[in-house]
């Protein structure tokens, strides 16, 4: 989050890639896919890998993606592709 928040976006989305794979335990896992998949649509308006990552998040971590970070992502990646 650190990282976004300064502009550091490839470095965060770096971090962020595979967490699930190299810390499993992480407990802050399901925002921290929430941000990524952000990072996805603010850097590239990628809708496909958004996508996958809120599907993941609605599976694994569905309180996450109800919270408020949660909900923003889903508006934004909506709005995106109502655009088309």
């Amino acid at each position: 989050r650190a990282l976004h928040e300064r502009g550091r976006l490839k470095e965060a989305q770096y971090l962020l890639v595979n967490l699930h794979q190299r810390a499993p335990g992480f407990r802050q896992l399901g925002d921290a896919y929430i941000l990524l998949a952000q990072l996805y649509l603010e850097q590239h308006s990628d809708l496909g890998r958004a996508g996958k990552l809120l599907q993941f998040g609605g599976r694994h971590f569905p309180e996450q993606l109800d919270s408020e970070a949660g909900q923003k992502t889903r508006q934004m990646f909506t709005r995106l592709q109502a655009a088309g």
